[in-house]
Formats: structure tokens, sequence, C-alpha cells
């Protein structure tokens, strides 16, 4: 039951907070709920009348429901109200129902009374407004009772419920507003009688000519208007004053035709004693034969000054009836807006202690409530399960609770709670003792409220015995930690300076190598296949050649293409051949005349070798001038001639 209770005040809570219609879905990753559990319980609480669940296309969509109370229906109205259930069945009936009868010896508790009632209110009419209400919308219907010999005439207002055993049902205000509609109906029959009067019988007699010229006029007319018949005749028969009923009944008179050839008109006029009199006219016009038009006008009249006058006063009470009926209904409409604003209060102030009794409960610490001197007033759940109080048992929170004395700190429950909050002491160590003497290692945090005039201290204990296990196994996992880093950099070290050395070594080697290129009888070149440019020459290159270092490919283009070779072939061209035909690690070697200028010739030894590091191709160029040793052969050989 406590988790059904539970369920139920989640799903109400997220409603709530949410203030809008959500699916089942939704409603479950706020709650956590499987949806399958959530819908059980929808059910229960739509039956009880606590939500509403509406249908959008296959999704349903759940929001809290509209209804009042029904107890609070009875404080709402003043007026007599049923309190029906979904069958039908009438529950309750307000005491001032009676006076629907208009008899105090009306007894609802009575069967014959309760019989009238159903016969009188719950008909196949109201049933479909009950229903509608029974869904969660208000309405509102006329209920007229033949009762001779008073017919009773009722404004009906069903509004949605919730029953005191949970359930939805109708509440039916029920306004008696036989005495309005009683006036209507006089009002009705008043008119229908003057109407007949104007249709059967004729007082006033009137001709007037389509200038609106009174040309003949009867004596009930004159005496009507106490003007002297010399003095009518001659004169506007449709006032000027006021001037939108003057232009009201020329427009109407305009709208007579040979069609249409009478009209009803209504004239306000001022007559010889000052005051206002209202006539009704049947005007008729009489038409010329060969245009078709009016030459003149015919009229009939009668006085409907009272007629007026009661219509005025009936419409000015009706006005204030109106606006007393807005009055009373503000008021009521305050009264609601802050008894629901009261209830609505109250609710939530219930759901938040229930939300905040569910999380205290489901906390894994123990949580303590304690007066000033430190008396366990209410501890949680978690707490029970060590400590089980018995009825009437009090303890305090110092015989229970033990100080960590391995940390070398006073022992901060010497002092009162009042100065453990003061002196913002963040956390006491210590550990709690269980009922059966087993002590459990605690970290305490300890805060302080007032609660109307009272000190109220939450001392809060966590469990903190899996943190030991693992502060100890932290403890020896950086030892270990340290050991591998203290080996690990001895370690890069010793790298570090192998790779000094080797470095050192290869420095050595390369200054080696780039002296013995340098001091080389060669001139050399280096081309790097891949990028397809001359990369680096030696000294020798550079003076014989005259090339610039710093723009090692620009020189050697400019250079270089000036020279020729024995036959006329460029140097450039014959590099370029070589180096595309020769493969890795092959060496040639060519005997060759550079001409350096038409009549500046060396004979020189060209050796080309291909050769591969670090996975990048190079080409080596060397140029060996050997002009004086052929220079020194000619020689001998001619000697050796002579």
């Amino acid at each position: 039951m406590e988790r059904s209770g539970e369920i139920t005040s989640l799903i109400l809570n997220v409603l709530t907070i949410q203030k809008k219609s959500m699916s089942i879905v939704e409603i479950a990753e706020l709650t956590g709920v499987h949806r399958n559990v959530l819908a059980k319980y929808i059910k229960v609480l739509e039956g009880q009348g606590k939500i509403e669940v509406s249908r959008i296309g296959t999704k349903k969509y759940i929001q809290l429901s509209q209804r009042i109370p029904a107890s609070f229906l009875k404080i709402l109205t003043t007026h007599p109200y049923l309190i029906i259930d979904k069958y039908f069945s009438i529950l309750e009936a307000g005491n001032n129902i009676p006076e629907l009868y208009h008899s105090e010896n009306f007894i609802i508790d009575n069967v014959t009374s309760q019989k009238e009632l159903d016969r009188l209110f719950i008909t196949d009419e109201t049933k479909k407004y009950l229903n509608i209400a029974i869904k969660g919308k208000k309405s509102t219907y006329k209920l007229e009772i033949i009762n001779k010999p008073f017919p009773y005439c009722y404004q009906l207002t069903i509004i949605p419920i919730v029953l005191d055993n949970g359930r939805p049902g109708s509440g039916v205000i029920i306004e008696d507003i036989s005495e309005s509609e009683q006036n209507l109906n006089i009002l009705k029959q008043i008119r229908s009688a003057y109407q007949e009067l104007l249709d059967s019988q004729i007082q006033y007699v009137v001709r007037f000519d389509i200038d609106n010229t009174i040309t003949t006029s009867n004596s009930t007319f004159t005496q009507h208007t106490g003007i002297q018949e010399q003095a009518l005749i001659g004169s506007q028969f449709i006032p000027s004053f006021p001037k939108d009923s003057f232009d009201y009944a020329i427009t109407q008179l305009s709208s007579i035709t040979k069609e249409k050839p009478t009209i009803s008109l209504d004239v306000k006029r001022l007559i010889a004693n000052g005051d206002y009199s209202w006539e009704r006219w049947k005007v008729q016009g009489v038409f010329d034969d060969k245009s078709n038009s009016p030459y003149e006008y015919s009229a009939v009249g009668l006085d409907i000054t009272e007629l007026k006058r009661s219509e005025l006063e009936y419409q000015h009470l009706q006005e204030h009836f109106e606006s007393l009926i807005k009055e009373r209904t503000t008021e009521l409409r305050e009264l609601n807006s802050e008894l629901l604003h009261e209830i609505y209060r109250r609710e939530t102030v219930e759901r938040e202690l229930t939300v905040t009794k569910f999380v205290m409960d489901s906390a894994k610490d123990y949580i303590f409530l304690l007066n000033s001197d430190g008396d366990i007033e209410y501890m949680n759940t978690k707490a029970q399960e060590i400590l089980p109080l018995s009825e009437n048992e009090v303890i305090n929170i110092r015989s229970i609770i033990s100080n960590d004395s391995s940390s070398g700190i006073q022992n901060p429950f010497s002092f009162s709670l009042h100065e453990i909050v003061n002196l913002g002491i963040p956390t006491i160590k210590g550990s709690i003792k269980r009922s059966d003497k087993e002590k459990i290692p605690i970290e305490i945090t300890i805060n302080k409220i007032v609660d109307r005039g009272k000190d109220v201290f939450c001392c809060i204990a966590r469990d903190i015995t899996d943190r030991k296990k693992i502060e100890t196994d932290l403890y020896l996992y950086r030892k270990h930690l340290e050991q591998i880093i203290d080996e690990r950099t001895k370690r890069l070290q010793k790298e570090i300076e192998d790779k000094k050395r080797v470095e050192k070594t290869l420095k050595n080697c390369n200054d080696h190598f780039k002296l013995f290129i340098d001091d080389s009888i060669e001139m050399v070149l280096l081309y790097q296949i891949d990028s397809a440019k001359y990369l680096d020459s030696n000294l020798r290159a550079n003076a014989f050649f005259t090339l610039n270092k710093n723009s090692l490919e620009k020189t050697i283009s400019e250079k270089l293409s000036r020279i020729n070779l024995d036959n006329s072939e460029k140097i450039l061209d014959f590099f370029s051949s070589i180096i595309s035909d020769i493969k890795p690690y092959e060496e040639r070697i060519f005997n060759r005349m550079i001409f350096l200028e038409p009549d500046n010739a060396i004979d020189a030894v060209i050796r080309i070798k291909r050769i591969i590091s670090n996975n990048n191709h190079y080409v080596r160029i060397g140029i060996t001038d050997i002009s004086s040793i052929t220079a020194y052969k000619t020689d001998f050989h001619d000697q050796k001639k002579e």
C-alpha cells in the first residue's frame, strides 16, 4: 500500500510541476517508474477523478483534473444544489431545495420527495449534460416545468466534481428564473395586444405629401398633439428633432414602392405639454398611375408611449438585474479563486511533505533531527535499521556517536550544538554505535534551522566504511604508482642520454662527411629524385660553376644551361637523361669534354650514382677535372716519339 501511495503521489507531483498534458512515456522518464506500472495507477487516479485522460490519435495524454471537491461546492454556492454520481443517482441535495417549490413542507429526506427530485431533474435531456460533466466539462441548461397554476423555469449550472469517495460526479447548481421568464411573457403579451389594436383599430388619421407636409388630420391626432387643426395643417408630419429619428423615418418613407406600398413606422414627437410621445404609424403610399411614384401618403397610427416606457423600464430593470448578477458572480469568482488557491496551497504543502519524507527515507545516509540538547526527535528509515527505538524512548546523539581519536582533533561533541554550528565545523569524523554494539565509521554534518521560534538541528551521518577501504587501496596504489614512475623516469633518462650520444655521433659523422665532400677533388652535386630538384653542392662545385647555395636550384639552371659537352649536348640535358634512366645503387662513369665557353674547355670524368637514404632517392653527380693529367700524357707521348 505504501508503494502504491508513493507512485500515485509521484504521478500527481509531476503533473503539478509540469502544468501541462503529458504522455505516459514522458511521465515514466521523469518518475523512473515503468510505463506498464504507471498505466495501472493512472486508471486508478482517473477513476478517482484526480486526473483526466484525453486521446489524440493513438496516444493518451494525462493532466490534472479540473474538478472541484463536492465539499467545496457546498461552501461555494448559496443556491439550491444537487450532488449526483455517474449513475444519475442523487447523493445529496441542499437544504434550500424547498425554496424551489415555494413551500416549507417539502422534506428532502422523504422517499416521495426523492422521487420527485428524480422526476423533475433527472430527465433524458439533463442526463446529456450530466454525462458532459462526468467527462470534465461545465455546461448550462434551462429547464422549464409546466406545473399548474404556476409554471417554473430553472437555470441549471452543471459542473464536474470529485465525490468524497474520490470518484467523479456532477454538481447541479439550480437558480430559479421563473419570475424573470414570467415578466418576459407579460411583455410579449402586451406587445401582442398592442399589435392587435394597431391592426384592427384606428386612432390617428393623417395625410401628408411627399414634402412631409400634413394636408389632412383627424381630431384625435389634433387632441393628441395639443395643436389647433389650422396650425397643424401645413406643418411637418415627421418632426425634425430628434435628428436620428427624423433620418430613420425619411429613409423608411423612401423605401415605399408600387411593389411594397405599405410600411410600419415609429415616430418620436414633442407634444404641446412639453413631453415626448411615441406613435406607431402604418403609412401607405398613394401613387401616380403614369409615373408609378407616390405623390401623397396616407397614415393611420396609435399612441405607443406607454409601451415604449414599459420597454425602457424593463430594459433598465434587466440591465440592473444583469449588473447585480455580474457583481455577485464576480464576488463568487473571487471567493472561488481564494478557496482554490488555499486548497492548492495546502495540497502543495502536503505533497512537499510527502516528497520530503520520501526523499529522507530513501536516503542512504543516517538522518537525525535533534533539539538544542541533542535529543533525537526524528530519524529516517536508514537510521531506524541500526538504532530501533521503543515508544517514548529518548536517546541523545552524544550517546551513540563518538569522535575519531586518531585525527588528533578535540572531540567536537564536547561543544554544544549551537557552538558546533557557529564555529563552522564542516564535517566531523567518528563512528556510530549500532544496537548490537558494533561501530560504523561515519562522517557527520550538522546544520540548524529555526521552526516557529524553536531551534532544530539536522544531523546527517554518512557511512564511510567503503570510503576508508578505498582510501587505503588508493594509498597503496599511489605508492606502487610512484615506484613505477621512478623506474620509468630512470629508464627514460637513460634513453635520452643514449639518444644524445647517438645524435652527437651522427653530427660528427655529418661534419666529417661534409669535410670529406668539401675537401674532395670532385665537384659534387646532390639531386633528389622525389622532389625533382638539386639539394646540395660542395665548395669546389660552387666555385667552379659560380653557384649560390641560397638559391641553388635557380643558379644551377642559369649557369649549367650555358655549358655544353663535346658533342654540343647541354650538360643539364645529359644529367637529366642519366637521372631518368639510372637504377638504384647503379653507378655510371663518363669521360667528356666540358665547354664552359667555346674556347675554354676541360677534360672531365663524370661519376653518376643513384643512392637511397631514409626511403628517399638521391643521385650524386661527381665531376673530376683531369685536364692536367691529359696534358701530361700528351707531352709524354710526344717526347717518346721524339
